[in-house]
């Protein structure tokens, strides 16, 4: 199963509510499931990531996160 498939699933799964928390969540570093994406070069899921409109804070919006130190 590509990673992809698997962020699919879980996002289907997950009421649509709850999505820009999560999308928006942000580890220790500050990073969040797009910045692991990237740094792991999963192109397809980043694109799905950004793509995926949950409302407000999600989609394209989720590239204006920044990690803060």
């Amino acid at each position: 199963m590509r990673l992809v498939d698997l962020i699919k699933f879980i996002l289907l799964k997950i009421p649509r509510a709850d999505l820009p928390a999560l999308l928006r969540a942000q580890n220790n570093s500050g990073s969040t499931a797009l910045h692991w994406a990237a740094l792991n070069a999963h192109l397809e899921t980043c694109q799905y990531i950004v793509g995926f409109d949950a409302g407000e804070g999600t989609g394209v919006e989720l590239l204006d996160i920044r990690n803060v130190l």
